[in-house]
C-alpha cells in the first residue's frame, strides 16, 4: 500500500519563512549574509561563521539554481549550529 507522500507533486511547494537579516541569539546579534560566490569558494551553499557572528548562504545567481525551499533548510541547519 502506497502512502500519499510517494505521490508525485501537482504543485509547487510553497515558501512561507522569511529569512531574516539578523537575529537576536544568547545575547548576540546574528547576521544573514548572501554571498554569490560561497559555492564556488567553498562547495557549500551555507556556512556559520562563529567569530564573525554571521550565517553566509549562497543565493541564486546565473549557474546555481535551486527552490527557495532549499535556502530555507540551509538557513535552518546553519542556525542549529549557532544554538548547540
Amino acid at each position: 500500500m502506497r502512502g500519499h507522500y510517494d505521490k508525485p507533486m501537482d504543485r509547487p511547494i510553497r515558501s512561507f519563512m522569511k529569512i531574516p537579516k539578523s537575529l537576536q541569539l544568547h545575547g548576540q546579534t546574528i547576521k544573514v549574509v548572501h554571498d554569490n560566490q560561497l559555492e564556488h569558494m567553498t562547495g557549500s551553499i551555507g556556512e556559520a561563521r562563529y567569530r564573525e557572528n554571521q550565517i553566509v548562504l549562497q543565493p541564486n545567481n546565473k549557474g546555481i539554481n535551486f527552490p527557495e525551499t532549499k535556502l530555507e533548510q540551509v538557513y535552518c541547519h546553519e542556525l542549529i549550529h549557532f544554538i548547540l
